[in-house]
């Protein structure tokens, strides 16, 4: 019997909670990495980092980088 796997790339547009939009978008826009991204946000890194990790999650995404190309599709 075959496993049914679901596309990796399939994006929820209900997936991220304002914040995490947030945090995305400044990522892409503003920010060359995580460590600018927080000092941007007033965050810290390590609160990015976690951040950052359940974006990926609920993109299905495999780093942020991955996470912000699917964001753009998503939101384009």
């Amino acid at each position: 019997m075959a496993l049914s796997i679901p596309p990796r790339h399939v994006v929820d547009p209900g997936a991220l909670t304002p914040a995490e939009a947030e945090f995305v978008r400044t990522l892409q826009s503003e920010a060359r990495d995580l460590r600018e991204a927080a000092a941007r946000l007033g965050i810290s890194l390590k609160s990015a980092q976690r951040r950052s990790g359940v974006i990926c999650q609920k993109l299905g995404a495999a780093n942020w980088r991955e996470a912000i190309a699917l964001w753009r599709g998503q939101a384009a």
